[in-house]
Parts: C-alpha cells; structure tokens; sequence
C-alpha cells in the first residue's frame, strides 16, 4: 500500500478551506479511467478534463491570461 494525494484545495491565503472563493481539485475515477475534477466553492459547478486534454487546455488558457488587460 502506498499513500496517494488525490484532492487539492486551494484558497486564498488565511481563508479557510470552506470559502466560498476557493477551489478544490481532484483525480477522479468512474470505472473508465482517471480524470481531473475542479469545483468552484461559491457555485459548486464543475469542470471535468481528461488528462489528455489538459495540455491544449493549459495552452489556451495561458494565452488568454496573457490577453488580459
């Protein structure tokens, strides 16, 4: 048996983990393989990638930050 780390939570430093401007990331499996869940604390939405997905997805979104005014 070894440990794994499978859930991230990421808040604002001195939030506490429930706020409602944090995040929590994690490694989900449905049977189909493993996948990346983020949720959003205020609204509980989701956002579900595949680990496949996630370069083009980070590039995109590297890029729109840079976008940014």
């Amino acid at each position: 048996m070894k440990p794994r780390i499978t859930r991230v939570t990421i808040v604002k430093e001195g939030d506490p983990l429930f706020s409602q401007y944090g995040y929590t990331i994690e490694i989900e499996d449905e049977a189909a393989g493993e996948f990346i869940q983020i949720t959003d604390h205020q609204d509980s939405h989701k956002i579900t990638l595949n680990p496949e997905d996630w370069p083009a997805i980070r590039a995109a979104i590297n890029k729109m930050v840079k976008l940014c005014k």
